[in-house]
């Protein structure tokens, strides 16, 4: 499997909330990217740690896919985007317990971090995949993540691009199999660290110490579960720090 490396100069290439560089490819005209009814949507996978900005180049490519990314319209908090062609579901959504359940549950008294492969529906999300893939509309759990709570489910109807967005969309075998192309966000440790302070700090409230503790404590995770994956990618895209 071929794999593609792009090295961005500097930390804002991706940073969540900022212009990509001027650099980057023009466009592409929705004409380009439309397709016949009864071909079968092209589902893509991007892996990346948690606050590496996989939200924001997201809905940079759905918008090379062709019309705006906004959030679905079920009347509460959702974390699917969808445009005229492309859907993005956020694989946070695919959590095995709430916020509270991962600080201390029967099975992991202790907690566990939501980077852990047992923190995961695996069943869920390979049979999610596998119908959108094949055309059909799936009922898909959602991860609050302003209350951390697991909502009720969200109907998603397919389009002809789904795009498959988290810490683990290639760890899974049934999952990995369904993806028509792999993406991996490669982002070194102080890029990761000032984009998650940016984001925790301005969205869900955290201190510096609460963001320094939470890096640290993945770490292990990310190394166990998130960071094999960049061996299975297609395509890796690198953010380096400029200075």
């Amino acid at each position: 499997m071929a794999i593609y490396m792009f090295a961005l100069a500097g930390a804002t290439a991706f940073a969540p909330g900022q212009t990509l560089l001027a650099h980057q490819r023009s466009p592409i005209s929705r004409a380009a990217v439309t397709m016949e009814a009864d071909v079968k949507p092209v589902v893509i996978g991007l892996a990346a740690d948690s606050g590496c900005g996989k939200s924001t180049f997201m809905r940079r490519m759905t918008g090379i896919f062709g019309g705006e990314s906004k959030l679905l319209d079920i009347g509460r908090e959702t974390n699917t985007l969808v445009s005229d062609m492309t859907t993005v579901i956020c694989l946070d959504d695919y959590h095995k317990w709430d916020r509270t359940g991962r600080k201390s549950n029967p099975e992991w008294p202790n907690g566990i971090t939501a980077l852990h492969a047992d923190c995961q529906l695996w069943d869920k999300m390979a049979e999610d995949v596998t119908n959108l893939k094949a055309g059909k509309a799936v009922d898909k759990p959602i991860y609050n993540h302003i209350t951390g709570e697991l909502d009720p489910d969200e109907h998603v109807e397919p389009t002809p691009i789904v795009i498959f967005e988290g810490l683990h969309p290639m760890y899974d075998d049934r999952v990995n199999e369904a993806l028509d192309l792999t993406i991996y966000l490669d982002i070194t440790d102080n890029v990761k660290f000032a984009w998650k302070l940016q984001r925790d700090m301005a969205e869900r409230g955290a201190t510096f110490e609460d963001v320094q503790k939470a890096i640290e404590g993945r770490k292990p995770d990310f190394k166990e579960f998130v960071e094999p994956q960049k061996q299975k990618a297609d395509i890796i895209i690198q953010a380096l720090s400029s200075h």
